[in-house]
């Protein structure tokens, strides 16, 4: 975490979008993760696995000084931990970033993408890792 969080303050991006950060509600280290992200400069927000989930979940960054500046901020996360949008209201305008980390399995992925669907709408800027793979022989 620490090399990627000062990686990504280098950026200078206001919105980041973080796939299979594995953390539950109750990971241990969690509490020193959000602390090292706001020592360099970001909020973070994330969608907890569920119990018994090892892998997954995703995440958005925020920079400090654009979090400051939003208005109206609601997050929500998915019951899979799989996808979190953060909606906000900045200069008049409603937007929301939404982060997903997708199933690789077609069918469950499929599932997923229904199951999130009135999580996204026009306003919404999405990112991911949507473990869409045309040919499995080369991604395995």
């Amino acid at each position: 975490w620490t090399s990627n969080l000062k990686s990504f303050s280098e950026l200078r991006a206001d919105f980041i979008s973080v796939q299979e950060h594995n953390l539950h509600r109750d990971s241990k280290g969690l509490d020193s993760i959000k602390f090292l992200a706001n020592k360099n400069g970001f909020a973070f927000f994330f969608a907890p696995l569920p119990r018994g989930k090892r892998i997954g979940g995703a995440g958005i960054l925020v920079r400090n000084e654009t979090f400051a500046r939003l208005n109206k901020t609601t997050f929500r996360s998915h019951y899979s931990g799989g996808a979190c949008t953060l909606s906000f209201t900045m200069n008049d305008m409603t937007l929301k970033v939404a982060s997903v980390y997708a199933p690789a399995d077609g069918k469950e992925r499929s599932a997923f993408f229904e199951s999130i669907s009135s999580m996204i709408d026009s306003s919404t800027i999405l990112s991911g890792d949507f473990n869409c793979v045309d040919d499995t022989t080369l991604d395995t």
